[in-house]
């Protein structure tokens, strides 16, 4: 990949499709270790996918819009004039997914992100996350070779493991 982007990158640098992802996992008895909710926002649509747990939230849509509604409100106020300019001409939206299991939850989430395509996925806490996803995934009996590799990939050469980058 990166002789790839070297040989296609003269001068300045192409625009990325940015995207975004983050997990809530259980810290009550009853979802004990369940990835409760994930997110993915897709920067290049500006559209956030909500992944929801179905069991443990009971939430219609119209509940949960009506408290990004009124959480939007303070956040847009906190903006700079730059980034409230970006946030008012191309409007950000919300899908909401839901999901009957844990086990449904992983797969949306980690395919609506291949979907997507991002050039570059931050992850709000990588370290933590994806070994997280991955744990989750063994435990839902999800193959993670099967999980976070692209559909197009070939079933012999699809392959997984999380190593973190611990260079400063």
């Amino acid at each position: 990949m990166k002789i790839e982007y070297n040989q296609k990158v003269n001068g300045v640098v192409p625009k990325l499709d940015i995207g975004m992802l983050d997990i809530e996992t259980s810290v009550t008895n009853n979802f004990v270790n369940e990835i409760l909710c994930a997110s993915y926002t897709d920067w290049s649509t500006r559209t956030t996918y909500e992944f929801i747990n179905d069991p443990w939230c009971h939430c219609t849509d119209e509940e949960i819009q009506a408290r990004v509604d009124k959480e939007t409100i303070p956040f847009v106020e906190g903006l700079n004039d730059k980034a409230k300019k970006v946030w008012e001409e191309k409007p950000h939206k919300f899908v909401y997914v839901h999901c009957v299991s844990e086990r449904d939850l992983i797969i949306k989430l980690i395919r609506t992100t291949i979907k997507c395509k991002p050039d570059l996925c931050g992850v709000w806490n990588i370290s933590y996350d994806i070994p997280y996803i991955e744990k989750r995934a063994l435990f839902n009996q999800i193959p993670v070779h099967e999980l976070f590799c692209h559909p197009d990939v070939p079933k012999d050469l699809r392959f997984f493991h999380w190593k973190e980058d611990t260079k400063p």
